[in-house]
Protein backbone atom coordinates (compact mmCIF):
# COMPACT_ATOMS: atom_id res chain seq x y z
CA UNK A 1 0.00 0.00 0.00
CA UNK A 2 1.67 3.35 -0.78
CA UNK A 3 0.05 6.92 0.25
CA UNK A 4 1.36 9.96 -1.00
CA UNK A 5 0.60 12.87 1.73
CA UNK A 6 1.26 16.88 1.40
CA UNK A 7 3.18 19.17 4.16
CA UNK A 8 2.81 22.74 3.87
CA UNK A 9 4.81 25.55 5.23
CA UNK A 10 2.57 28.16 7.03
CA UNK A 11 4.73 29.91 8.94
CA UNK A 12 7.03 32.88 7.48
CA UNK A 13 10.91 31.06 7.73
CA UNK A 14 11.66 28.08 5.47
CA UNK A 15 11.02 24.91 7.45
CA UNK A 16 13.47 22.49 7.63
CA UNK A 17 13.08 18.54 7.84
CA UNK A 18 15.77 17.60 10.42
CA UNK A 19 15.01 13.59 10.50
CA UNK A 20 12.16 11.98 9.68
CA UNK A 21 11.45 7.68 10.77
CA UNK A 22 8.93 5.73 10.15
CA UNK A 23 7.64 3.39 13.36
CA UNK A 24 8.15 -0.22 11.77
CA UNK A 25 10.43 -1.38 9.43
CA UNK A 26 7.59 -2.39 7.25
CA UNK A 27 6.92 1.23 6.63
CA UNK A 28 9.10 3.15 4.51
CA UNK A 29 8.75 6.93 3.53
CA UNK A 30 10.40 9.29 0.89
CA UNK A 31 9.91 13.16 1.05
CA UNK A 32 11.00 15.19 -1.89
CA UNK A 33 12.85 17.78 -0.06
CA UNK A 34 14.37 18.70 3.00
CA UNK A 35 13.67 22.41 3.21
CA UNK A 36 10.10 23.84 2.54
CA UNK A 37 9.99 27.70 1.77
CA UNK A 38 7.17 29.59 3.54
CA UNK A 39 3.89 28.94 1.25
CA UNK A 40 5.64 25.84 -0.24
CA UNK A 41 4.67 22.13 0.00
CA UNK A 42 6.45 18.63 -0.30
CA UNK A 43 5.23 15.24 -0.61
CA UNK A 44 5.45 12.71 1.92
CA UNK A 45 5.45 9.01 0.20
CA UNK A 46 4.51 6.25 2.92
CA UNK A 47 4.74 2.90 1.82
CA UNK A 48 3.64 -0.21 3.85
CA UNK A 49 4.50 -3.81 2.65
CA UNK A 50 2.10 -5.91 3.94
CA UNK A 51 4.18 -9.33 3.27
CA UNK A 52 7.13 -8.18 5.89
CA UNK A 53 4.92 -9.35 8.81
CA UNK A 54 2.72 -11.97 9.16
CA UNK A 55 -0.64 -9.34 9.51
CA UNK A 56 -3.04 -11.33 7.24
CA UNK A 57 -6.51 -10.76 8.23
CA UNK A 58 -5.22 -8.06 10.94
CA UNK A 59 -5.96 -4.41 11.27
CA UNK A 60 -2.53 -2.34 11.37
CA UNK A 61 -1.44 0.80 12.19
CA UNK A 62 1.86 2.32 11.11
CA UNK A 63 3.30 6.19 10.82
CA UNK A 64 6.04 8.62 9.89
CA UNK A 65 7.59 11.19 12.85
CA UNK A 66 9.27 13.90 11.09
CA UNK A 67 11.18 16.17 13.21
CA UNK A 68 11.50 19.78 11.86
CA UNK A 69 12.96 23.29 12.86
CA UNK A 70 9.45 24.50 13.97
CA UNK A 71 10.27 25.79 17.78
CA UNK A 72 6.24 25.84 17.60
CA UNK A 73 5.91 22.34 16.38
CA UNK A 74 9.12 20.29 16.33
CA UNK A 75 7.46 17.45 15.65
CA UNK A 76 4.67 16.08 13.61
CA UNK A 77 3.27 12.81 13.03
CA UNK A 78 1.55 10.89 9.93
CA UNK A 79 -0.31 7.56 10.53
CA UNK A 80 -2.12 5.34 7.96
CA UNK A 81 -4.53 2.42 9.03
CA UNK A 82 -4.54 -1.00 6.99
CA UNK A 83 -6.83 -4.08 6.93
CA UNK A 84 -4.61 -6.54 5.70
CA UNK A 85 -6.82 -9.06 3.42
CA UNK A 86 -6.47 -12.72 4.49
CA UNK A 87 -4.14 -14.86 2.32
Amino acid sequence: MTRTFVVRNTGEAPLTINRAYTTCGCTTAEISADTIPPGKAVTVELRFDAGFHDSAGQTVRRGIIIETNDPDQPQAEIWVQAEVASK
